[in-house]
């Protein structure tokens, strides 16, 4: 007999279960292959987190009858589902650099972030690093509990300019005598007692 699905709700809970018996009339106790979401105490299953339940039914051999194949019954704890709202600006430009994220769940759970391609933006914690133009996705996730779904929501940015390329610093010289010396120095003037080669 096939158990009913569950909903992760006022957990943890407990529920009977179908009795199950040999072909000679013993009773047989099912054992959890899920104990991080639920466990099996005589004919009662305690539900402690969303997830999938399964439950081993198994008669070992005795003196007057061989083991019995094993019996495997699944049902689903059904996690309570949330809404993640997640609305950043449409368009940026990449000189401001930064971006506060502020994603909410309808569950207030926390929520990670990470953004692609990290040629145009990447993140750290809840900052969004604008990189150069292009369109940046960012996406807003929620892992959920043992009785909330998980959830995600990805939004596009884009963003326009171009960075600054910054300038490398000019080396200047200049070449100097000194009778018959002639040599180079940094800088735009002879040092003293030099004068500037024409």
């Amino acid at each position: 007999e096939k158990i009913v699905d569950q909903t992760a709700t006022d957990l943890p809970k407990t529920i009977s279960t179908s009795s199950t018996y040999t072909n000679l009339g013993a009773l047989v106790i099912p054992e959890s292959q899920t104990p991080s979401v639920c466990t099996s105490t005589d004919r009662f299953v305690r539900i402690l987190a969303g997830g999938t339940c399964t439950l081993k039914y198994s008669s070992p051999a005795s003196a007057t009858a061989l083991a019995a194949d094993d019996v495997i019954k699944s049902f689903e704890v059904v996690r309570s589902p949330q809404t993640l709202t997640f609305a950043p600006v449409k368009t940026t430009d990449v000189a401001t650099k930064t971006l506060a994220l502020n994603a909410i769940s309808t569950a207030g759970l926390p929520i990670t972030y990470s953004a692609k391609p990290d040629s145009v933006c990447t993140v750290n914690g809840n900052t969004l690093n604008l990189i150069a133009d292009g369109n940046c996705q960012v996406t807003a996730t929620s892992i959920g509990s043992s009785t909330i779904a998980p959830s995600s929501i990805t939004a596009e940015i884009v963003v326009t300019g171009s960075a600054p390329v910054a300038k490398k610093p000019v080396s200047k010289t200049v070449v100097c005598t000194k009778g018959k010396l002639t040599k180079t120095f940094k800088g735009t003037k002879c040092p003293k007692g030099f004068k500037k080669k024409k």
